[in-house]
């Protein structure tokens, strides 16, 4: 006994068909494949992913997303392969430069209009007190201040300390404005200095 067929369709009945350029299109999900009729074939697909071109395409991605950032591809993608002492010495030197730009800005416009804001309520309100004794000049004396961001050794020290040597035997710089180059404090470093003659034993203690 045949059971009638509780479901399908015939294929003039087929309305849902989709087409592609002219041609019919079939939707599969993967790892099947819909029963091709008689008069058709099955041609293997293979997508091959990632594909040749892959590497290449990202690359050039993140090449180009550094480019916008101002940060170089082997800083952003952490791939050395093609990096050789020129180029990462030269994109190092931009790169640095412009994150300098940002904290010059970020100093500029952020940090040190708070700052002279909170300066000014403080002193207006007397919250700052010296020996116990509130500030009592005018408040612009108090605005002055230095903000030092962060700052990167160079990729030939030597080199740079050389160049530094020069400046200062030619009058061209100062030892603070080269402290300061370097992210640190030169007042810090003086003392310390100070701290390191004390505590170092002297070269007429007899042994």
């Amino acid at each position: 006994m045949k059971l009638p067929k509780l479901f399908g369709k015939k294929k003039s009945d087929d309305d849902d068909d989709e087409y592609f350029d002219g041609k019919l299109a079939m939707d599969f999900s993967p790892g099947t494949i819909e029963k091709l009729t008689g008069d058709e074939e099955f041609t293997g697909f293979d997508p091959n992913y990632p594909s040749e071109s892959y590497d290449p395409f990202t690359k050039k991605a993140i090449r180009d997303v550094g480019a916008g950032m101002d940060i170089s591809y082997a800083s952003l993608s952490g791939d050395m392969s093609d990096v050789n002492y020129s180029s990462i010495r030269w994109g190092g030197q931009d790169e640095r430069e412009g994150f300098i730009d940002k904290q010059n800005w970020l100093i500029r416009c952020v940090i040190k209009p708070i700052y002279e804001d909170f300066i000014r309520n403080a002193v207006l309100r007397q919250q700052i007190t010296i020996g116990g004794r509130a500030l009592s000049r005018p408040v612009t004396e108090y605005m002055p201040a230095h903000f030092q961001g962060r700052r990167w050794l160079s990729t030939d020290p030597q080199k740079e300390a050389k160049g530094y040597e020069m400046d200062l035997a030619n009058g061209l710089t100062s030892p603070q404005r080269i402290i300061s180059s370097r992210g640190e404090d030169p007042e810090e470093i003086l003392e310390e200095l100070r701290d390191w003659e004390i505590m170092r034993p002297s070269n007429d203690t007899e042994t």
